[in-house]
């Protein structure tokens, strides 16, 4: 009854300030990535929650699993940036 159908019907309301009116707003553009980022943060949401249960993890053992990951993935980038001729070679390094 209440379905996000039956409030996309409804007709568009003229007491309302400008900002809120449907019918003199341009339709948003999304970027074509924005669709597949949220799938992808969806499934890696999925997946963390339910390593999480099978594995009993605590919220600390959680975090530290996930700050680990994003260290990883953040040396190999500052690595690429700071020798992008040679990525194996450590970022810290001149």
């Amino acid at each position: 009854m209440f379905g996000r159908d039956s409030l996309a019907a409804a007709p568009p309301r003229k007491d309302l300030p400008p900002i809120c009116r449907r019918d003199i707003l341009p339709p948003m553009k999304l970027h074509p990535r924005v669709l597949i980022v949220q799938k992808a943060q969806r499934e890696l949401s999925e997946s963390l929650w339910a390593i999480e249960a099978r594995h009993r993890l605590t919220f600390a053992e959680m975090f530290s699993i996930l700050a680990q990951a994003v260290e990883q993935v953040a040396k190999y980038a500052i690595r690429a940036e700071r020798h992008p001729e040679d990525p194996s070679r450590p970022g810290g390094l001149e």
